[in-house]
């Protein structure tokens, strides 16, 4: 119900502080993420290169500067002094899988030469310098078959045809050192390069360590290159979050502002409208208060119409009823065989029109009341008289279709908190609904104690039900399935009304069935009290 008038605020700060802001705050953000991934970048490749220098000095320190000493001239690779060394430099290799080269180079000896050249000594692939030379230099192509003893000395996947490296034996020249001024600057500690470079084997980073005879004096330099790849794949993985992320950022603020500044048009255009709108309104609230005198009156002529029910209806079938029974008993004389026959199916139907309208009454005054005025709970009711006093007057019943009603007495008893006719008149419905569709055997009742909890078990022989019907039986009203129309008469609003009653009670009632012709079984479960 609409008690008071629409309200609306307008924006005091103008709508390009707002942009000044908002841009501002992208501005702010963009130049922090530029900032954290530089910071990233940078130390990632710090990272990297204390790895390398790592891998560097820890090889460099396992070589002998004595078996260096040893190696001069090519034909020194035969020699024991080659063979550790080499094998120094393939286990430091190959214990770290990132590493594509290493080798170790030194100034020239040759008085002759010029001082700053350098000259190569053995890296870790050259244990036999002519491993991959093939018998006929016409054969190009080189393969595990034509060579056995080849090496894919850079685990490439391909057999250098000219041997592991250009540089294979003590001595060789080794020019490339000129354009590698930190080769030189190693002889003084250990040192990367500058700049991460490409090559075959994708990004590579070179770092130098030096290698010291026993008086610490610097004799040799190991060379160590190492993959990058996995750098520049982390370098992205950092960075495209902070683009998309900033993106997405950018396209909402974009977005808001249009919204913001749509929003600000929109408010002004319906400054003029509030005045006329709340007018409206107001004339709707009184339109509304009418309806709901209106409804309150509908109301009172339904409760009206309830009542006159009860006594236009109710009450004669209720003379119906009592006179075929007078006439039953013979209070009018000897009624004859097949007119008792005939009698008997009038105070069958009066009887079941009389309990569907007190289920339809029932229903309809908790609808419209709620709780209040239809059941009043009393504590300390015991269920088990109330099941004796039902079973009692439904033992005719159940006779005269020739199957039995049993109570299974407990040997406690059973309190609840319940409006005691009004929760009988569930067990009398529950029951005799059991009874009714029930042509062999019978019916068993029990109680049980559980939790807090009484549970009263109804199980019958009977027609069965499906599980569709199941679903349906305790909420839909006039609800019965086909086997129960055809068994028995009756409306259908019984077991809705039972469970409406039970909600009133704070229980449930559930059932259970294997099929068309396996019994139901009825659960009723209501709070201790």
């Amino acid at each position: 119900m609409y008690k008071g008038k629409i309200q609306f605020k307008i924006l005091r700060n103008p709508i390009w502080i707002s942009i000044f802001v908002l841009l501002s705050i992208i501005i702010i953000f963009i130049s922090a993420s530029w900032v954290l991934y530089n910071h990233t970048v940078n130390l990632l490749t710090e990272n990297l290169r204390e790895r390398l220098l790592s891998i560097s000095i820890t090889a460099a320190a396992n070589i002998d500067s004595k078996d260096l000493e040893a190696l001069q001239v090519e034909q020194d690779w035969q020699k024991p002094e080659w063979a550790r060394m080499v094998n120094v430099l393939h286990k430091a290799k190959y214990s770290n899988k990132d590493i594509v080269f290493m080798y170790v180079i030194r100034y020239t000896k040759d008085p002759n030469d010029d001082p700053k050249n350098m000259e190569f000594v053995g890296d870790a692939d050259s244990i036999d310098p002519y491993a991959n030379t093939n018998n006929d230099p016409t054969n190009a192509t080189i393969s595990a078959l034509s060579c056995p003893k080849c090496i894919d000395s850079n685990r490439d996947g391909k057999i250098e045809p000219d041997g592991p490296d250009k540089l294979q034996w003590p001595g060789q020249p080794f020019p490339e050192a000129n354009d590698i001024p930190e080769a030189y600057e190693a002889y003084n500690g250990p040192i990367t390069v500058k700049d991460i470079y490409t090559d075959n084997y994708g990004s590579v980073l070179t770092g130098f360590a030096p290698i010291k005879d026993e008086n610490g004096n610097t004799v040799a330099v190991l060379a160590t290159d190492i993959k990058a790849n996995d750098f520049f794949t982390t370098t992205r993985q950092t960075l495209y979050p902070f683009l998309i992320f900033g993106l997405f950022l950018v396209s909402v603020i974009i977005i808001f502002n249009i919204l913001l500044i749509r929003s600000i048009k929109k408010e002004i255009q319906q400054r003029e409208k509030i005045e006329e709108l709340n007018k409206e309104l107001e004339k709707a609230y009184a339109v509304e208060k009418r309806a709901n005198e209106e409804l309150e009156k509908l109301d009172e002529y339904k409760n009206d119409f309830l009542r006159q029910t009860q006594h236009d209806l109710r009450k004669p079938l209720g003379i119906i009823k009592d006179y075929c029974d007078l006439l039953l008993h013979g209070i009018f004389g000897k009624i004859p065989k097949k007119a008792s026959g005939k009698i008997k199916n009038i105070q069958d139907v009066a009887y079941e029109k009389i309990k569907d309208i007190n289920n339809f009454l029932n229903t309809e005054k908790m609808k419209s009341e709620g709780l209040k005025g239809v059941v009043s709970l009393t504590p300390g009711v015991e269920v088990l008289p109330m099941l004796e006093e039902v079973v009692n007057v439904l033992q005719t019943e159940a006779q005269s279709h020739g199957i039995y009603l049993k109570l299974q007495k407990p040997g406690q008893k059973f309190f609840i908190k319940a409006d005691r006719e009004k929760l009988k008149s569930v067990l009398f419905n529950v029951i005799e609904n059991a009874v009714k569709y029930t042509e062999k055997g019978g019916v068993d009742i029990n109680v049980e104690d559980g939790e807090s909890k009484v549970k009263i078990i109804v199980a019958d022989t009977g027609i069965g039900m499906s599980q569709e019907e199941i679903k349906n039986i305790f909420t839909t009203e006039f609800q019965r399935s086909k086997e129960a129309q055809k068994t028995a008469g009756g409306s259908g609003v019984g077991l809705s009304s039972t469970a409406d009653m039970l909600r009133l009670h704070s229980g449930r009632i559930w059932a259970e069935s294997g099929g068309k012709g396996k019994g139901s079984t009825f659960y009723i479960e209501l709070p201790v009290g």
